[in-house]
């Protein structure tokens, strides 16, 4: 097992990283028919895989590393980034120079995503195609007013993770799983 707080301890300003991890996707517990709301047969028996996701944290020990990125993220498409500033967490608390957040018994790393990496479904561990999921729902970002006007392809994706979602980190030539907090 590997303590979540000895892989960041050491971490200084932003660090780049590769992930794996597997969660449960967001699904309607019931689907509507013909004769009516029934069961969703998938609920609960569906695992979203995630193999190789490039992202990045950072310990926020002078400044949000957030802020910063969609402040160049609206610089870049010639939008005014001189105002933003982002809402305060709406829930958790970070652990003061760390990327991570603990929430209630949970702990999560809070991570900025910059492209998936490989993604498929699983139902009982048989991969199926996403499109076969019956009651998925669709995964939506902020509005554009959230982040100063930039469009969606163009918004910084920051998602909280349960460590216990975590299969594998890539960091610093290393590579991180089982991980406790």
């Amino acid at each position: 097992m590997t303590h979540i707080i000895d892989v960041f301890q050491k971490l200084n300003g932003n660090a780049f990283m590769s992930v794996d991890m597997t969660t449960e996707p967001q699904m309607r517990k019931t689907l509507d028919t013909d004769d009516g709301r029934i069961p969703n047969p998938h609920y609960g028996r569906v695992k979203k895989v995630v193999i190789g996701a490039s992202v990045s944290v950072a310990q926020n020990k002078y400044s949000s590393a957030y802020q910063n990125a969609v402040r160049s993220h609206l610089m870049k498409a010639g939008l005014d980034p001189a105002n933003y500033e982002p809402k305060p967490r709406k829930w958790g608390v970070r652990v003061p120079g760390l990327p991570i957040v603990v929430h209630g018994d949970q702990v999560y790393l809070d991570m900025i995503f910059h492209r998936p990496g490989n993604v498929y479904y699983t139902l009982d561990g048989a991969i199926i195609s996403k499109n076969d999921v019956l009651g998925l729902s669709d995964t939506t970002y902020e509005s554009p007013s959230h982040q100063g006007g930039l469009a969606a392809e163009d918004q910084v994706i920051v998602r909280s993770v349960k460590i216990q979602n975590i299969d594998a980190i890539r960091y610093n030539h290393q590579e991180f799983t089982n991980l406790t907090y």
